[in-house]
């Protein structure tokens, strides 16, 4: 069975991990487009994402609200990939969880600081051959984010 990890937002990515092969992981950006000075989600390219595993999937997606200080329009956007998100993932036949970041950051950053640099930092020692910085040093935490959110749903279907 393949377990599948969201974190949520134009930043964010979709992961995969296998239930019983701990190495094995695929990650994705979330796949945007950018419109003017604007970016939209490219929707055809995350539905593909999203089905690629066929249906036997358990997905994990991040269980998100809005945050203080945000602008009410990038707020709308954020809830709209929410909701685009969870509804991808019921149509493609998935067995859906929301989990909160409080959640599964208390399973698998258990010993550290809950914070993006502990999350890059977790994701790789679970996953080294992980892409998770680009060439020019910037820190994909999205990816992260979502491969720890996997291993989260990974966790509590299989134990292990």
């Amino acid at each position: 069975m393949v377990l599948m990890g969201v974190d949520v937002g134009f930043g964010g990515a979709v992961a995969f991990v296998s239930s019983t092969d701990m190495s094995w992981h695929e990650v994705f950006d979330m796949p945007v487009i950018k419109v003017g000075t604007k970016k939209e989600l490219d929707l055809s390219r995350l539905a593909t994402i999203i089905t690629r595993h066929g249906s036997d999937v358990s997905s994990y997606v991040e269980s998100v609200s809005a945050m203080p200080r945000q602008g009410v329009a990038s707020m709308f956007r954020f809830g709209m990939s929410y909701g685009v998100i969870q509804g991808m993932t019921s149509m493609a036949g998935h067995r859906l969880t929301l989990v909160k970041p409080r959640t599964w950051q208390a399973s698998m950053l258990r010993d550290m600081s809950k914070d993006k640099g502990s999350s890059l930092l977790r994701a790789k020692q679970l996953f080294p051959d992980a892409e998770l910085v680009t060439p020019r040093g910037r820190k994909l935490d999205g990816r992260s984010d979502a491969l720890l959110i996997a291993r989260y749903g990974q966790q509590k279907e299989t134990g292990i």
